[in-house]
């Protein structure tokens, strides 16, 4: 099947914000399990994360994390952030650079919080921070949240460790490749106004 190919700047943004929708929505889709960078004190440093919401209107991506792994420290100490998607049926890659925000106790992080599944909030409960040295491969869970015998009341212990991190994004390389021709588009806002453009592979 011939893959779809977009002459118009407007429309490729349009099909840009709906497939990231589309990954947050959606679990099977390339797109929910992008790779997030951020700047370390050895350099950059990447990750996967898994998407959990997205607000077109604000530009805005947000994912969840231990608050005492090192991705927090970093952002707080360097906000400008870049995700990366790839789609390999659609031979689509994006690359969107932003400002993130660390967010523990507001409405942010509540909302997120509540909105997950415990699946995913179990991962908090750990006593111990992500990236601390252990003698044998382990998840450092208790064995009874390792074994999904806990009560909302069990996951409550992770709150304290829970952080949502939202990220503004302010600019979008999209690049399609296609057998009749790779091609390429940038945008980029400046407060509310966004400047579009072609540009080569």
């Amino acid at each position: 099947m011939a893959l779809k190919r977009h002459n118009g700047l407007d429309s490729l943004l349009t099909h840009v914000w709906d497939q990231i929708c589309h990954g947050a929505n959606h679990p099977g889709h390339p797109y929910h399990s992008p790779t997030f960078g951020s700047i370390g004190a050895g350099g950059p440093n990447l990750r996967t994360v898994v998407l959990r919401a997205v607000d077109v209107s604000a530009r805005a991506l947000l994912f969840h994390s231990d608050r005492r792994a090192p991705k927090i420290q970093e952002v707080d100490q360097d906000a400008r952030v870049t995700w990366h998607f790839w789609h390999p049926e659609q031979r689509e890659q994006l690359r969107l650079r932003g400002t993130a925000t660390l967010h523990f106790e507001d409405a942010i992080a509540n909302q997120l919080w509540q909105s997950s599944s415990p699946q995913s909030l179990k991962l908090y409960t750990k006593s111990q921070a992500p990236g601390t040295q252990v003698t044998a491969p382990q998840s450092g869970l208790p064995q009874h949240i390792e074994a999904d015998t806990f009560s909302p009341e069990d996951l409550s212990v992770g709150r304290q460790y829970f952080a949502a991190i939202r990220t503004i994004i302010h600019a979008v390389d999209v690049l399609h490749l296609r057998e009749e021709g790779n091609y390429r588009a940038f945008f980029e806002w400046e407060n509310e106004n966004v400047t579009s453009s072609w540009i080569l592979p």
